[in-house]
């Protein structure tokens, strides 16, 4: 699933490469997308300030969710796929309810654009990152539980690890810890030296056992590394 500044979102078969279908609707870039756990649906988050809910199937429209004053930057489904999380440029993430397409919690705290939203493994809380941090929040109450702090770099992807215990922030654009695992229970970090190159870290990720990371920057590669060896 791939989205585009030409306004659409496109479903491809990964053996064949060819197109299976294409979600149009929206009025600008098209800036983030996400399935659902069941794989029925995708969400799409647009420079239009709106995301959209999609039947996979069909490409219909489902429902569009509208409340941010700026673009959105980053979507998000809960593991049990009944709420979603988005990101926006106006400084502020929200949680959705999927079925009524209500707000739930609006999550501020950011300086600046919010450039990546994650919800934990077990659904409890969401992260959010920004400029010189990340927030964790509870989901159920709306209340910050904690904030990460790199006041030296921009923060452009937060994930958990899959136990849930730890996050990894990736950062750039040149910071020499453009790369930092948290412990989420006492809050000490440790940076993995070098990671990113001289590019820095835009997207990062787990793998399904936590115990490597994928990484991708403003280079022509992706970095594959071991939590433990950080090789």
């Amino acid at each position: 699933l791939t989205g585009s500044w030409d306004h659409t979102a496109i479903l491809w078969d990964v053996q064949s490469g060819q197109k299976l279908r294409t979600f149009s609707g929206h009025k600008n870039y098209v800036t983030g997308v996400a399935y659902a756990p069941d794989s029925k649906t995708i969400l799409t988050g647009s420079w239009d300030h709106t995301a959209i809910l999609w039947d996979v199937q069909t490409g219909q429209n489902l429902r569009t969710f509208s409340g941010h004053q700026l673009g959105v930057s980053g979507v998000a489904f809960s593991p049990d796929g009944k709420t979603i999380l988005t990101g926006s440029a106006d400084e502020t993430a929200i949680l959705w309810d999927v079925q009524t397409g209500q707000q739930v919690y609006t999550f501020s705290g950011c300086t600046d654009i919010v450039t990546s939203v994650a919800f934990s493994p077990d659904g409890k809380s969401v992260l959010i990152g920004c400029r010189g941090l990340a927030i964790l929040w509870d989901a159920q109450t709306g209340q910050q539980l904690h904030t990460f702090s790199h006041p030296s770099a921009w923060v452009y992807s937060v994930a958990f690890s899959p136990d849930g215990k730890t996050i990894l922030m990736g950062s750039g654009y040149t910071v020499s810890d453009a790369l930092i695992l948290w412990d989420i229970q006492t809050g000490q970090n440790r940076p993995i030296v070098n990671a990113g190159g001289d590019d820095g870290v835009l997207s990062a990720t787990f793998s399904p056992d936590g115990k490597t990371i994928l990484t991708g920057g403003l280079g022509r590669a992706a970095e594959l590394l071991d939590v433990q060896s950080e090789q």
